[in-house]
């Protein structure tokens, strides 16, 4: 099913000359709390993939790390049980989700500056489903990790309800405002939101982050043993110090430190701001949880390294 974008069209305001002046830049601040947070979703769904693309391709770098330390110690590698590493896995299952999550925002974005209901192109949710579900086999078979039957099964369906809610909303020919289109979404955004938690690990050394935090400690472990093994034989120093070094940089530029936990955050507080919005978009508590919302999502942006759109 092709999607087409549908272009609103306003009315340009005709300003006398000399009797009024232009207004000032309207800043993320100013924005009321739906507006925000629709703004928001697209910019999550940039910076989550970009975070956990980075642990990935790191994992490449210990995988390849693991094996010349075998070599050097002369010792037998463990036989991998999958040829996609944990992070991979989850990256799987997170486009898909946050491809519909940012449909969503689409839509709500246009919802909440008074515009016609529209879809942005790309795949008919049922599409991103499946890839979702074939996601979450291999996230079974990279990190060990099954996620509970009816969990799975309502964040399938909630990432096929996003992507496709401006259809459903186009069929019934229905507009629906906010707070009523937040209402209609939220057990869909709640789905998924808590699919990707079982996915990604909602605490340390759980699910996605516990496999890939189990890797790091093992690679620590023969990269210990490697420095003993360098240290009893190996009498230059000037050797012993440029191996210690080479593995305390490649500590230093591992990734993964905080960015799995710092995508759990978004999802957490992007479900927190969605729930308030749908009690009441106007209300200072949507306001407070709107701006947690932005400001893990402008962290994560950090961590990722995404370059921001600087917002005052």
């Amino acid at each position: 099913m092709n999607r087409h974008r549908l272009t609103a069209f306003a009315l340009p305001l005709l300003l006398v000359a000399g009797c009024a002046t232009p207004p000032p830049p309207v800043t993320r601040a100013d924005m009321p709390a739906g507006q925000r947070f629709a703004g928001r979703l697209e910019t999550a769904e940039v910076n989550a993939s970009e975070a956990v693309r980075r642990v990935a391709d790191f994992e490449q770098v210990v995988a390849r790390e693991e094996a010349a330390v075998t070599y050097a110690l002369g010792t037998r590698r463990p036989a991998a049980t999958s040829t996609t590493s944990a992070a991979e896995a989850a990256a799987l299952v997170l486009a898909p989700a946050f491809t519909a999550i940012g449909d969503y925002g689409h839509v709500l974005d246009h919802a909440a500056t008074g515009q016609p209901l529209s879809t942005r192109p790309g795949q008919p949710g049922a599409d991103l489903a499946k890839a979702a579900e074939q996601g979450l086999a291999a996230v079974q078979a990279a990190a060990g990790v099954t996620v509970a039957p009816e969990i799975r099964t309502a964040g399938l369906a909630g990432i096929a309800a996003l992507s496709d809610i401006a259809e459903t909303l186009a069929m019934r020919g229905s507009e629906p405002g906010l707070q009523a289109l937040t209402q209609e979404a939220a057990p869909h955004l709640n789905a998924v939101v808590e699919l990707l938690r079982q996915v990604l690990g909602a605490g340390q050394g759980q699910a996605v982050r516990g496999a890939v935090r189990a890797n790091r400690s093992q690679l620590n472990a023969a990269h210990d043993r490697l420095l003993v093994a360098a240290r009893t034989s190996n009498r230059d120093p000037v050797v012993r110090y440029g191996l210690y070094r080479s593995i305390a940089a490649l500590r230093d530029n591992d990734p993964v430190q905080g960015s799995i936990g710092a995508v759990v955050t978004v999802l957490e507080t992007m479900r927190d701001a969605h729930t308030a919005l749908a009690a009441d978009p106007n209300s200072a508590d949507a306001a407070n949880k709107v701006a947690a919302f932005d400001h893990a999502v402008q962290t994560l942006g950090e961590i990722a390294g995404v370059q921001q759109q600087a917002q005052e």
